[in-house]
């Protein structure tokens, strides 16, 4: 049996995240997406081209790969370059360093195929490509980390 004061904690709890969550404070940040648009200083006119999408602000909205991942050759390509090549990725598991960019692990993982659990994996070293496969992904808590040492 629950304490009175075990009680009036729990509904304390509840209530409190409920305003929150009325707030909008567990929605994370309202950002709409990529900016569709960003100027470009061309002499004295300002040119507008479509801007690389910041997919570390929002979240994507498709699962697969840009059309044609299948035909990339993606060996050596950087961080931002696999962006362009691929669209931003739906799942990422990241581990960044403060000593240096050479230290960072990533695994990215896009759905390719509608009704399919086949995932494309891509492991990023150092902000660079470092290996690719496709197998089946059903979320990183059945994913096994076969590769330890790529995370040291």
């Amino acid at each position: 049996m629950l304490k009175p004061k075990a009680i009036w904690l729990l509904v304390l709890v509840f209530t409190l995240t409920g305003f929150m969550l009325a707030a909008g404070c567990g929605n994370g940040p309202d950002v709409e997406g990529p900016p569709e648009e960003a100027p470009v200083e061309n002499g004295d006119e300002a040119e507008y081209k479509n801007a690389a999408p910041d997919c570390w602000n929002y979240q994507p909205t498709g699962m697969k790969p840009n059309p044609g991942w299948d035909t990339v050759d993606l060996e050596g390509l950087t961080r931002e370059e696999l962006v362009e090549v691929l669209g931003c990725p739906p799942h990422v598991i990241r581990m960044t360093s403060v000593v240096s960019a050479a230290h960072n692990r990533e695994l990215w993982v896009y759905h390719p195929y509608d009704e399919d659990p086949t995932g494309l994996f891509v492991w990023l070293k150092g902000n660079v490509f470092h290996d690719s496969m496709l197998d089946e992904f059903n979320g990183f808590w059945c994913y096994e980390m076969s590769d330890l040492d790529f995370w040291e």
